[in-house]
Formats: structure tokens, C-alpha cells, sequence
């Protein structure tokens, strides 16, 4: 069975930014390419940039949290994820209580 969400769930492989402070010599200069891996909900998107989420809520699906946005120059793909499952297991987190 596939999980169906509201928002398309990418994955998105982009060129990283990066700034250094501080005086150097130009001999020094890291020009090695940055590629970084995004997975979230696509929750924008405009001719410059997208917004991808970590989380939605449940129940409306219209709030999100943990979003990073990518300026679109800076992207070199984009794929949609779907996501399956063979049979939903109950996962029981033990909680430790502290002692005094």
C-alpha cells in the first residue's frame, strides 16, 4: 500500500552555499563543489526558489516546520518519492523516568 500525502515528497540534490570570515590568502581557496540531499514535502514553489518541509501536521496538512528554501539556480535535481509499506507496526518507545 502507498502512503499518499497532500504535498509531493521530493528528494533534492542542490549545490551548497558556503562563507568563510576571517583574512586569507587566495592560494588557500576551497573551490571543491558542495552537493547536499534535501527529503521533505515540497510545500512552495516559485520561478526562484522552492521551500521543502520536515514535518506537516496531521490533521490539516496546511502547517509545516523545519523548512529550508533553495533558490532554483542552485538545484540540479529533483525527484518524487513515494512511499510504501507492507503492514503498520506500533512502535513502543520506553521512557525512562529519573530517580532522586
Amino acid at each position: 500500500m502507498a502512503l499518499k500525502f497532500p504535498v509531493n515528497l521530493v528528494e533534492v540534490v542542490w549545490h551548497d552555499a558556503c562563507t568563510d570570515s576571517g583574512w586569507e590568502t587566495h592560494d588557500k581557496t576551497n573551490i571543491t563543489e558542495e552537493l547536499m540531499v534535501t527529503i521533505g514535502f515540497l510545500v512552495a514553489r516559485s520561478e526562484n526558489v522552492i521551500i521543502i518541509a520536515s514535518s506537516l501536521d496531521q490533521e490539516s496538512h496546511l502547517m509545516s516546520n523545519s523548512r529550508i528554501k533553495i533558490p532554483v539556480g542552485m538545484i540540479k535535481t529533483i525527484r518524487e518519492l513515494s512511499v510504501s509499506y507492507k503492514k503498520e507496526k506500533k512502535v513502543e518507545v520506553p521512557v525512562e523516568v529519573p530517580r532522586n
